[in-house]
């Protein structure tokens, strides 16, 4: 039997989750996976990031995975329950995929135009598994005026 806690039962709709995560929050363990709550996510699961992982064909992935989800729904969803909070989220996002995107090009010399979203996120998910360094071309191109 892996990590995951069969008492914890989600009971639909976000205020049900919501609580659920903070009553897992205030007894000390993680709501995705049952784990107990650390410092810091060097150390384990904290408050809203869950660090374990079970094998994508593991019998517990599904269940986690969706705790994992919701409770990352749920956590982002109450700082953007006003206009300031959901422009400024907005805002974030922007810049992130701004970052992601000039890091593909770097590393790919790929063009977006010539990109499909799905590519790209693939590659994005591969360099959290294993990321490479960009490849750098030190040659001297010939300026054509």
């Amino acid at each position: 039997m892996g990590r995951l806690n069969d008492e914890l039962v989600i009971n639909g709709g976000n205020m049900a989750i919501a609580e659920d995560i903070e009553n897992a929050r205030k007894e000390g363990h993680c709501y995705a996976c049952g784990g107990p709550l650390h410092g810091q996510i060097e150390e384990g699961c904290v408050h809203g990031e869950c660090s374990y992982r079970p094998h994508e064909h593991s019998p517990e992935y599904g269940r986690w995975f969706k705790r994992a989800t919701d409770m990352a729904k749920v956590l982002t969803f109450n700082d953007t329950l006003n206009e300031e909070g959901h422009k400024k989220r907005h805002e974030e996002l922007h810049k992130c995929l701004d970052e992601l995107v000039a890091d593909w090009i770097e590393h790919t010399k790929g063009l977006p135009s010539k990109c499909s979203v799905l590519e790209l996120m693939l590659w994005s998910h591969e360099q959290t598994l294993n990321p490479t360094e960009p490849e750098v071309d030190f040659r001297i191109r010939e300026r054509k005026l």
